[in-house]
């Protein structure tokens, strides 16, 4: 993600607001370590996913079971085109006055700037649109466990049901983890923000 505007210089912050930026840094680094590790797997899931629909998708197309299948597929994709732990590699380079596009090797020692208002807002904004999917996915996730659970019970196809069924509950738990680090991600970014740009009340 672009900054809005420029990284603002260490110089320029109040000396006493350091240890706010550094605290949340080391935060975020863990986070994100967290959140990359989820993403693997979600990757790795909706590739199986991806894998059973184009085998499967012409001979079951019509049957109930099935689409659902294809409502989870259409949530998993939704949330890999977000491309969340690129928003949180944009973040954390705006601390180094990187404003590049992400793909090389992130920056090290202390930081150097730090992000003005209007790129926080940005950020806290686009946050609040992947947290917002993943409480649907998270829901629907659940809902399609279930029919899914319902499906094995005519024996049909009963192989393929299983398996499905299995892969719901695994996206349904990564979404459920995803939305929770996303969470304590978005409420840090807010009291970061609330540190660095709120007025002093009188």
């Amino acid at each position: 993600m672009a900054p809005a505007h420029a990284p603002l210089a260490r110089a320029s912050l109040e000396s006493s607001k350091h240890p706010v930026i550094n605290a949340y840094l080391k935060s975020l680094k863990l986070h994100a370590r967290t959140l990359n590790a989820l993403f693997t797997q979600h990757a790795t899931e909706l590739v199986v996913l991806e894998r059973i629909y184009y085998i499967n998708n012409n001979q079951h197309r019509p049957a109930l079971f099935w689409q659902r299948v294809v409502e989870a597929r259409r949530y998993s994709r939704r949330l890999r085109s977000l491309d969340v732990p690129s928003l949180l590699d944009g973040l954390r380079r705006s601390f180094y006055g990187d404003t590049t596009d992400t793909g090389s090797k992130p920056q090290k020692g202390a930081w150097t700037h730090y992000p003005p208002a209007a790129y926080l807002r940005s950020f806290l904004a686009r946050l609040r649109v992947c947290t917002m999917l993943l409480d649907k996915t998270c829901i629907r996730m659940r809902a399609i466990y279930y029919m899914l659970t319902l499906a094995m019970q005519s024996g049909a196809f009963l192989h393929l049901v299983v398996t499905l069924t299995a892969l719901v509950a695994r996206l349904a738990h990564l979404s459920s983890s995803l939305r929770r680090v996303l969470s304590t991600i978005h409420a840090e970014c807010l009291h970061l923000f609330d540190k660095l740009y709120k007025l002093p009340t009188t």
